[in-house]
């Protein structure tokens, strides 16, 4: 996370009962678990709930859809939340960016037992973790963090004592340079470093922030970066002060997934002596890198 931006801040009220979600686009409500979140509420006395992303018509005063934000703005939600849901229901939810952020700023979280998230949260200490598509458990982790003060004050410091430790952004570059010396063993020369990912920025999201603020890191260790990624979400006014070389490559999106058609292509003209980061698990991605690994010896 990037604890510059993502932090505590004693000016910022913190609100009872108020409950926080986060997916920008409205087709990821679903995926995210957004729904059953609503039913937890429903069960709830008292707990409002803020939906950071696309608007949808809501009849419940409890539940506001509060546009999309980043930056500083998101920030702000996130600090003056109670607690920060993630919900998701599918097991592509690899790690759930949003969990990370939420902890910098002192805010517990709850998510599901899917994917990486269990990864993140440590149950007890610094959120619960919670079964997908079960809005009762839910409703009973969201009572415990909003009635019990203490216990939110040490999640949110246990939180983020954690991310400050093993979750900022020079931390994570250091761990995967170490991961790509070994793979290079000996050599030493600097490879390219190219990484696969199905959207970048400005498409937001977790996973394109996290990719984009590690290309930077490696272009400030000395490495050529570049990225292979759609061209979903990309816009030709975007301003680009990057020194990542970025491929914004034609692609269809199915069940928010870009399929690229001419990935394959492209990486299979790769320098032999390249590095291939991956960060994605879906669209045959994976299978496409190892072909080119196998192919080119890469």
């Amino acid at each position: 996370a990037n604890t510059e931006l993502y932090k505590p801040d004693p000016t910022v009220k913190r609100e009872e009962k108020l409950v926080l979600f986060i997916a920008r686009h409205k087709k990821m409500y679903h995926m995210k678990g957004l729904y059953y979140l609503i039913d937890a509420i429903k069960m709830l006395d008292g707990v409002r709930l803020h939906v950071v992303g696309e608007f949808e018509e809501s009849s419940d005063e409890n539940i506001e859809f509060v546009g999309v934000k980043q930056g500083e703005e998101l920030v702000k939600e996130m600090q003056k939340a109670s607690v920060v849901v993630l919900a998701s229901l599918a097991d592509m939810e690899s790690f759930g960016m949003v969990l990370i952020e939420a902890m910098a700023c002192e805010t517990p979280v709850i998510g599901t037992n899917i994917g990486g998230i269990p990864e993140v949260i440590r149950d007890g200490i610094d959120g619960f973790i919670v079964a997908a598509r079960d809005s009762h458990a839910l409703a009973m982790a969201i009572s415990k963090i909003v009635l019990d003060k203490e216990l939110a004050a040490r999640m949110g410091r246990s939180g983020e004592e954690k991310v400050r430790s093993f979750f900022t952004w020079e931390t994570r570059v250091a761990l995967t340079e170490r991961v790509f010396a070994s793979c290079l063993k000996m050599s030493s020369l600097k490879p390219e470093i190219v990484q696969v990912i199905s959207y970048y920025p400005p498409h937001l999201g977790g996973m394109e922030n996290c990719a984009a603020q590690i290309a930077e890191g490696f272009v400030d260790k000395g490495y050529p970066v570049s990225v292979y990624t759609s061209d979903i979400g990309y816009s030709r006014n975007a301003p680009c002060g990057s020194n990542v070389q970025v491929h914004y490559l034609k692609a269809v999106e199915f069940a928010h997934t870009p399929i690229i058609f001419s990935l394959f292509l492209r990486l299979l003209a790769l320098p032999r002596h390249s590095l291939i980061h991956l960060h994605v698990s879906q669209a045959f991605s994976p299978e496409i890198v190892y072909m080119i690994s196998k192919l080119r010896g890469i």
